[in-house]
């Protein structure tokens, strides 16, 4: 029997043909990650320690024999102290026995590659739990890697891909294959409000240790040469990690594999071995288009978990790894941008952020704001706290970039174990100063959420973010509250304005056609409201002082005789001479 191998056959366990939808093959054969079942008790897990997959009975004998094992390697590292691989298996093992002191002091006192003795000092950070400080040493490394190999890629990064988008990027510039690079793991980076890139210190780490524990063809209980399918078994540790449990189930097992390895397999190499991953991981590299394009993301690019409902033999996606807090969705809500002389005023409220998490009206949350133009340059915009039920509110100025990537991320100091996310990219205005002389503009619509005590629609830009709407769906029967600004446009121009609400959704569009054919009668699901400015009586405008006329407006509509549905509302200004500025708004009417 092989130490940490769980022999016998579960129910769950005995269909191996659904496998070949998850087999990552290679040339001479492949390997087939699965779920642990659901039905059965999880087991301790290796990722977390290795003698975990060790029966309690076995790990004293383990463990002596380990010892014994060490003594001869620093014998074999005092003969021979520029060795690479005795001083890569000494701190192996000693990780492997959780001796992390003497694992830092052994790897400190590397003196062969520097490659080397930089990653095994990396290794030994992450293994402590020092996210920065690794990442920190293992980006040093990356940098003496490619300064003396010239490398374009780290070609394991390639595994994050669909097997089919592989070759087109290793087909591209180098610079290009870099830049993607750096791309790929600076949006994978889980929370960028919280020190250290989890997902690309996953990454090395798993690349450094299939680098101490393939040096052989067989070590512990998987086969990694290569002419016995050992590239397939690299790519499921780089892809996924270390599995949490392996599973073998005998006789039977061995056979059904076998049939799926029999054409151009060189070497047949059992036992073949399930390897079996508990279900909460998290995936945290968004949708392929983005990586080349980040600034068109949206929230829902990155599927943090597998949709609900998926059986136990659809595995699940292209890369995924444990983290130490679960990442969820934080409810989506309302942003606007408002151009100032030399900044981008940006607003930003989301109503019940944490209701998803039960937070109580007395508990504490903290809510960070980050911004970032590249991998190179992310920063927080600001951070605030919040207590219980409160809205999400943030009231930046940002310097005007063409476009950037903000993320919104909730931690909860009572729920260390979950954080919520909103990750997008956005397009930045150009501030007043930057617009082109004799230009106009419109801000977006803001949606105003007025406390009951407020009856008269505020029209400057400070009240009116103090009461932005946390969440764009609004209950048809009461007025819908409004708030923009006009940039170039004089107090006293002539402007004819329009102000659109139209239905946006599918029962909209069926019944259009319905209207054309004849098929069914009219129906009010739109409003049309036209004025001419200036115009005293529909809301007091509001001239702020800067390098061009900033104009507020703000006012009520009454929208009790539209349906519920989604609705766009259209804000369109043009003024005698023909300059014109629009801007518009999606958001939902509900009973």
């Amino acid at each position: 029997m092989y130490a940490g191998v769980s022999p016998g056959v579960t129910r769950q366990r005995a269909a191996i043909t659904p496998a070949m939808s998850r087999l990552i093959e290679d040339p001479t054969g492949g390997t087939c990650p699965s779920w642990l079942p659901e039905l059965e008790k999880d087991p301790p897990d290796e990722d977390e320690s290795l003698d975990l997959a060790i029966p309690p009975r076995e790990r004293r004998s383990i463990a002596t024999n380990r010892d014994a094992l060490l003594r001869e390697l620093d014998e074999a590292q005092g003969r021979a102290p520029n060795d690479p691989w005795i001083a890569e298996q000494r701190v192996r093992f000693l990780l492997d026995a959780r001796a992390t002191q003497r694992a830092q002091d052994a790897a400190a006192s590397c003196a062969g590659d520097a490659l080397s003795c930089l990653e095994l000092q990396a290794l030994v950070l992450e293994q402590a739990n020092d996210v920065a400080g690794a990442e920190a040493a293992f980006r040093r490394a990356d940098s003496l890697h490619a300064a003396s190999t010239g490398r374009c890629l780290d070609a394991d990064a390639l595994f994050v891909l669909p097997p089919a988008q592989r070759s087109a990027l290793s087909q591209r510039a180098c610079a290009e294959q870099r830049a993607w690079e750096a791309r790929l793991w600076w949006l994978a980076d889980p929370l960028w409000g919280v020190a250290g890139n989890e997902r690309y210190l996953a990454h090395r780490t798993r690349q450094a240790q299939m680098r101490l524990r393939s040096a052989l063809d067989r070590d512990e209980r998987f086969v990694w040469s290569p002419l016995a399918g050992g590239r397939g078994m690299r790519e499921l540790i780089i892809r996924y990690g270390w599995p949490t449990h392996t599973f073998w189930s005998g006789g039977q097992l061995e056979h059904d594999i076998s049939a799926f390895r029999e054409v151009g397999v060189a070497i047949v190499a059992p036992p073949y071995t399930a390897k079996e991953y508990r279900r909460d991981r998290q995936a945290l590299v968004p949708t392929p288009r983005i990586i080349d394009d980040p600034y068109t993301a949206v929230a829902s690019d990155w599927e943090f978990s597998p949709p609900s409902g998926r059986s136990y033999e659809a595995w699940w996606p292209v890369e995924h790894m444990r983290l130490p807090v679960s990442l969820l969705p934080l409810p989506q809500g309302q942003d606007v941008m408002l151009r100032r002389d030399s900044t981008v005023r940006f607003v930003n409220a989301v109503q019940g952020a944490t209701a998803s998490l039960g937070v109580s009206e007395d508990e504490a949350w903290v809510a960070v704001l980050a911004g970032s133009t590249g991998p190179d340059d992310v920063y927080t915009l600001r951070e605030a706290a919040h207590l219980g039920s409160s809205t999400l509110r943030f009231d930046v100025h940002m310097p005007s970039a063409p476009r950037m990537m903000l993320s919104t991320e909730v931690l909860v100091p009572a729920m260390p174990q979950v954080a919520l996310r909103d990750r997008r990219g956005v397009s930045l205005p150009s501030t007043l100063q930057d617009m082109a002389p004799g230009s106009v503009a419109l801000s977006e619509p803001m949606m105003l959420a007025l406390p009951s005590g407020v009856a008269v629609t505020p029209t400057d830009p400070d009240s009116a973010a103090a009461f932005l709407a946390g969440t764009l769906a609004f209950a048809r029967t009461a007025p819908l509250a409004l708030y923009w600004e006009s940039y170039g446009f004089a107090a006293t121009d002539t402007v004819d304005v329009s102000l659109r609400i139209v239905r946006d959704d599918d029962a909209g569009r069926v019944r259009r056609v319905g209207e054309v054919l004849g098929l069914v009668g009219e129906r009010r699901d739109s409003v049309l409201i036209t004025w001419r400015e200036p115009d005293v009586r529909r809301g007091r405008v509001v001239e702020a002082a800067s390098s061009v006329t900033v104009l507020s407006r703000g006012l009520q509509l009454n929208v009790e005789a539209l349906p519920a549905g989604t609705y766009r509302l259209v804000l369109e200004l043009l003024r005698a001479d023909g300059a014109r500025a629009r801007s518009e708004r999606r958001f939902v009417l509900v009973d």
